[in-house]
């Protein structure tokens, strides 16, 4: 499946770190991380709002991260992938690669909210 990666986050603020599997299989999960494009929207729907992000930084293929990102006092730093306190507010989808030894990454900012 696919879960929050911090307990206390919220859509629409901070960084909203979103990890899920990746099954090397087409439309399973977060399998299709890798494939989105820079520029694509991605879209997450709560029980009474829509929030659009525009992804702009892939972090997939050959520019993939390790998965150890770095903490100091429990708190990512802010030159990693799920840092909390950005600027604007943005998503983070967080899954393995095929052989599970890097983690693909694909951010953006939020761009509008609308009604459920």
């Amino acid at each position: 499946g696919a879960t929050t990666y911090f307990a206390h986050q919220q859509m629409g603020q901070g960084n909203y770190v979103l990890a899920g599997h990746n099954m090397t299989m087409p439309g399973v999960l977060f399998s299709n991380v890798p494939q989105i494009e820079m520029g694509a929207t991605v879209n997450l729907i709560s029980a009474t709002k829509v929030y659009h992000y525009r992804v702009n930084r892939l972090l997939t293929g050959k520019k993939a991260v390790t998965p150890n990102q770095t903490y100091i006092n429990g708190s990512p730093v802010s030159t990693s992938v799920l840092y909390q306190q950005p600027k604007q507010a943005m998503v983070t989808l967080f899954t393995c690669n095929a052989t599970g030894s890097m983690r693909e990454v694909v951010q953006g900012n939020l761009t509008s909210t609308s009604a459920e």
